[in-house]
């Protein structure tokens, strides 16, 4: 009734994974799978996918391209 595929589908593995608990792994997989596609479409290249759940955690990333802080050359 004008409600959108997508998010019926999610709906769906909503209550399977609430109604058959041993379905969980198999919705996990679905999921990452399902965000690693959105990932791709933002230009981002996802190496582990098992990484996908814990970087969903971070508040903040920090990149040291210079190496300033890994060889401890801060002052």
């Amino acid at each position: 009734v004008g409600a959108d595929p997508w998010r019926i589908g999610l709906r769906f593995l909503d209550m399977i994974t609430i109604a058959v608990p041993p379905a969980l792994p198999a919705c996990l997989t679905i999921a990452t799978v399902f965000s690693i596609g959105r990932l791709r479409k933002k230009g981002v290249f996802v190496t582990g996918p098992d990484r996908i759940t814990m970087a969903g955690q971070l508040d903040v990333v920090c990149f040291d391209k210079t190496g300033t802080l890994t060889e401890q050359a801060w002052p």
